[in-house]
This record gives structure tokens, C-alpha cells and sequence, in this order.
């Protein structure tokens, strides 16, 4: 993988964290540099992977205002909209697995994506998403669906610049593995507490999207299918997005 990719990736998912102080692009470069040689970054041809698709979604409660909208209706902002879409465009695949993340040391299964549709849903204390990243990079490739979605606000559970490399190791690793990777960014009604991890997981306060604007959430994709991202952005075509 050539060097500008690289830094290309990282930008990208440094920015949708909420991270104080971001790294100039020479710090990136760097850090890049230090840890993920641009020899050993060749993205390898896609092995045969399991059937399946696996869609983790971030259960943490800093995503919970996702499902409110500005007047106070519960299921009906765009969020839940992407959920149902999501739930739509997998109804006539099989071996789809659904689960919830956070701080809980193995993911739950849950059955489907209308489940994250409930305020009790996010009931956990910390997104994890480091740790969730790095159990698909530690896992045996026999053991590897062909498509991983991570659904998130990407509540950073870093606290340096430095420490920011793992969040991108994993995702380097995957790409290495023969994944195609895709970052999707997208906007919604937001009606809830936002909690940050950096601060001891201390409320920053009540967020309201008629007050502050729509607040984004983000679609980990890594697939071996090059259709499977197009078909996801395809049927958003009211929602404001990103990739």
C-alpha cells in the first residue's frame, strides 16, 4: 500500500474521533513511518473467507440520543433510518449475524439491527472500539466472515496522539489480510447525553441537534465484496453522507 493511502486512512479516522488535539500532517507521517513500513503494507489478493456477513453496533450510551428525534419521538431520525435500511438490504442474505458492542469483554449477540432502535439498547459505558478492531485483526483468517460492518460514534479510548496507532493497526492489519476498507460517515437527529472516555467517562453535556446540528455516527466496512458498500450507500440516497 503506497505511503499517501496510508496517511489518507489515518486522517480519516482520526478526524471522525473527538480527539482535543489533532496530529499535523508531518506527525502523521511519522507515526506512519515508525510503525507500519510502507514494505510491509501490500494489500494481499482476498483469500476465500467464510460466507457471512457480521454488523456490530455500538451499544455505548453516548449513542443513545441517536434514536431520539427533535421533538422527542423515539425510532423515527435518520439513524434508525440507516438501521432499517441496513436491516432491508441483508433480509435475503444468509449466515448475517448481529451483534452489540462495548464494554462488555465479548460482543452480544443480538437478533437483528431493529433492536438498536431502543433507548435500553445503550446501556454500555465505553465504545471499546479499539479492542472490538483488534479481536477481528488477532482472528485466525478460516475464522473471518467476508464482511465485517462496525456501527459507531467513534467515542475515541485513547488518550495521546501516540496511542492513537491503535485504533489504525488493526484496520492496516485487515487491509493486509485482503480486506477492502471503507469509512462511512453519516449525519443525524441527536437528542441525548454525550459522555467522554478522555475525561473518565464524565458527561459533557446534553446534545441537541436543533441546537448544535446533526450529529455524525460511522460505518466501519471491511468487505471482500466490492458491491457490498455500494449497495449500503445506494439505498441512502436522502441521507447526508460521507465516505
Amino acid at each position: 500500500m503506497k505511503a499517501k493511502t496510508c496517511i489518507l486512512i489515518f486522517l480519516l479516522i482520526f478526524t471522525c474521533c473527538n480527539i482535543e488535539k489533532k496530529p499535523s500532517s508531518d506527525e502523521v507521517k511519522k507515526i506512519l513511518d515508525k510503525y507500519f513500513p510502507a514494505t510491509i503494507l501490500e494489500t494481499k489478493s482476498a483469500p476465500n473467507y467464510v460466507p457471512g456477513i457480521e454488523i456490530y453496533i455500538d451499544g455505548s450510551m453516548s449513542c443513545a440520543g441517536f434514536v431520539r428525534d427533535n421533538i422527542g419521538s423515539i425510532g423515527r431520525t435518520k439513524y434508525c433510518n440507516f438501521l432499517r435500511t441496513l436491516r432491508l438490504l441483508l433480509a435475503t442474505k444468509t449466515n448475517v449475524k448481529f451483534f452489540k458492542f462495548g464494554t462488555m469483554d465479548t460482543p452480544e449477540a443480538i437478533a437483528s439491527s431493529e433492536d438498536a432502535k431502543r433507548l435500553d439498547f445503550y446501556n454500555q459505558m465505553k465504545t471499546k472500539l479499539v479492542e472490538l478492531l483488534e479481536s477481528f485483526a488477532g482472528r485466525d483468517n478460516s475464522k473471518l466472515p467476508k464482511t465485517l460492518l462496525v456501527s459507531t460514534d467513534a467515542i475515541p479510548s485513547t488518550l495521546t496522539k501516540k496511542d492513537i496507532i491503535h485504533l489504525i493497526k488493526p484496520i492496516l492489519i485487515l487491509i493486509n489480510k485482503g480486506y477492502r476498507f471503507q469509512l462511512l460517515g453519516v449525519r443525524s437527529e441527536f437528542n441525548g447525553y454525550v459522555y467522554s472516555e478522555i475525561k473518565g467517562d464524565a458527561t459533557v453535556g446534553w446534545y441537541s441537534s436543533r441546537k448544535y446540528g446533526e450529529r455524525p455516527f460511522y460505518c466501519f466496512i471491511f468487505s471482500t465484496d466490492s458491491n457490498f458498500s455500494k449497495s449500503l450507500i445506494d439505498r441512502l440516497p436522502d441521507e447526508k453522507f460521507s465516505t
